[in-house]
């Protein structure tokens, strides 16, 4: 059995007070994409971000005829925005429960995750998903970030005490820091060496490390590789525009201390540019691509 699930911020509605809810014609992209993304990886869960409740009314009947249930996590709590639309395969998954994690800060609060846990069908087995849209770099330069991760990994921590170190927890979001970035690392605690998680099972992995450069090497006679992070910010002032935002961190369970196992070459950033749906058109629309991953269990 295996389950694959996938993160996109669309940027469909940022979550600003003053974003407008986008016209119908735009909502449907990610739709069209989606079914492109689900023909290739089959996949049973995705989750939207900079997303509004009116995205998913829009599109709520056509998951539901391709087999998806939905959940939406939007709308205001206090002056925090949230902005993410979950939908899963209602045949595979089902939804135990759903929680908002906000975190005080005399900033103002921060919004720090949904939890969503869910029971694979047939089984007792449990999944925990926390998918994060961390506030923008721009609007929160430093202030709290360090906090974010804090908060993300103390509730990870009340999961681990009632669960154990099995618990298969997945992470996915836009986090606006990159793996490196302390509140990822250090207090998120996720590394990027396999061998420390599987001696210490507390720690999380994260393959994203991966994706900080191009994909394919120079050479003289190659082609440069298109993608070098997951978001592509073309106003940037810095000597990249390119971003390892988004990413998908994982618990040890799925790195070889459970029948689960995380599929890391199928755990990566869609590539746009050789695909023939979309080609070099693709950020004319967005500026976050794609990330996908799956874990697979096995019973020999």
């Amino acid at each position: 059995m295996n389950i694959t699930f996938a993160w996109w911020n669309v940027g469909l509605k940022p979550p600003v007070a003053s974003a407008k809810e986008p016209g119908a014609s735009t909502t449907l992209r990610p739709w069209f994409l989606f079914c492109h993304l689900k023909e290739l990886l089959e996949l049973d869960l995705i989750a939207f971000g900079e997303v509004s409740n009116s995205f998913v009314l829009a599109l709520g009947q056509s998951f539901l005829r391709a087999g998806f249930a939905s959940v939406s996590i939007t709308g205001k709590e206090g002056r925090i925005i949230f902005d993410i639309a979950v939908f899963y395969r209602a045949d595979k998954l089902e939804l135990i429960s759903s929680k908002n994690i906000v975190h005080p800060h005399y900033s103002g609060n921060l919004r720090v995750a949904a939890r969503l846990e869910f029971r694979v069908a047939g089984s007792e087995e449990r999944i925990f998903f926390y998918i994060s849209h961390w506030p923008s770099r721009l609007s929160r330069p430093d202030l709290g970030r360090d906090e974010l991760g804090y908060a993300l990994r103390a509730d990870i921590n009340t999961v681990f005490k009632e669960e154990g170190f099995d618990a298969k927890i997945i992470l996915m979001g836009d986090y606006n820091d990159e793996p490196f970035d302390k509140s990822i690392y250090d207090k998120l605690v996720a590394t990027r060496d396999r061998r420390v998680v599987i001696d210490k099972p507390f720690i999380l992995y994260n393959p994203f490390w991966r994706s900080l450069g191009g994909v394919q090497p120079y050479s003289r006679n190659g082609k440069l590789s298109p993608c070098h992070g997951t978001y592509y910010y073309k106003g940037s002032s810095h000597v990249t525009k390119w971003f390892t935002f988004d990413q998908i961190i994982v618990s040890s369970a799925f790195m070889g201390h459970t029948p689960w196992h995380l599929d890391e070459e199928l755990t990566t950033v869609y590539s746009y540019h050789d695909d023939e749906y979309l080609g070099n058109i693709f950020f004319k629309n967005f500026d976050h691509l794609p990330i996908y991953g799956r874990v697979t269990r096995y019973y020999d």
